[in-house]
Formats: structure tokens, sequence, C-alpha cells
């Protein structure tokens, strides 16, 4: 009789009729595996790199070639999740609500898109395009120096 499912009831693949074990259980008792077994694991990977060096290097280069944007990605959900807490379905979401568009000029923003934050608590307040961003950041989140660049482009506006 063909068995369907490992002692702890978990479905074999389907490319795996014989054995005991189903994926999950091997994937987890790996995992204990090399967490009781560190220093072998630090060896071994340590002369595995040592001796496929190359080999390694090549992979590299090529997964990163074909995985630009996908590497890209991760590195901004990161960057937006350990700097302000904000996981990247919220961020989609301020995407969808703010119609893809700055929040101060309301141009469609690119892949340029920057998570303004409140430099006191670091709490989000809306996406930004860079140049928006900028702005806000180098006058340090001033409204009055804000509003003296405004007083000063008005007073040069009406001598031209």
């Amino acid at each position: 009789m063909i068995q369907n499912s490992c002692k702890k009831g978990h479905p074999f693949s389907p490319n795996k009729t014989k054995g005991r074990i189903c994926n999950i259980c091997q994937a987890r008792y790996c995992k204990e595996w090399r967490l009781k077994n560190k220093e072998y694991v630090a060896k071994y990977a340590k002369k595995y790199g040592l001796e496929n060096r190359e080999k390694i290097i090549n992979y590299i280069k090529n997964y990163t070639k074909q995985n630009r944007e996908k590497i890209r990605l991760i590195r901004q959900k990161n960057f937006i999740k350990n700097k302000y807490g904000v996981s990247y379905k919220d961020f989609d979401k301020l995407i969808i609500v703010q119609k893809n568009k700055c929040a101060i000029c309301k141009t469609v923003m690119t892949q340029d898109r920057c998570l303004d934050h409140d430099h006191k608590n670091n709490k989000p307040r809306g996406l930004l395009c860079r140049k928006c961003n900028w702005l806000l950041g180098y006058s340090n989140d001033s409204i009055d120096i804000l509003k003296k660049s405004i007083i000063y482009l008005k007073k040069y506006q009406r001598l031209r």
C-alpha cells in the first residue's frame, strides 16, 4: 500500500512516492541539524567557498544581471521596513491611495518614490517625488524657511 502522507500527516510531494519523510519535515530536520552543528556547517561552508570561488562569483554575477529589478525591490522593501517600520503592503497601499502621485507637486512618480517621514519621531507621512523630498529635507521641515522661500520667489517673479 502506498502511503500518501508522512507520520505527522503532511502530504508527500507529487514526485516523492517512496520514503517516510515529506518535504516539510525534511526541511525542518535539516534546519534543526544545521543549528545543532553550526561549527561543522561553518567549516564546510568555508571549505566549499575556497574550493569553488570562481563558480560562486560567476553565479552571483549572472544572478545579479538577470534579477536587477528583483534585487532592487528587495533592497527597497528591506530599507523601508528597517528604517520606518512600514511593511511593503502598506507602502503599496500609499501608492494606490495617492494614485502614484507626489503628495506635494502631484506629478506621477516613477521609480524614485520617497517615503516622507517626520525626522523627530521617524513616522511616515506620505510619498513624495525625489525633488519634493529634497525640498523638505534641505529646509529641515521648517515651515518658516518654506514661507520665506515663497516670499523670495514671488518678489523676483514680479521683476520678470
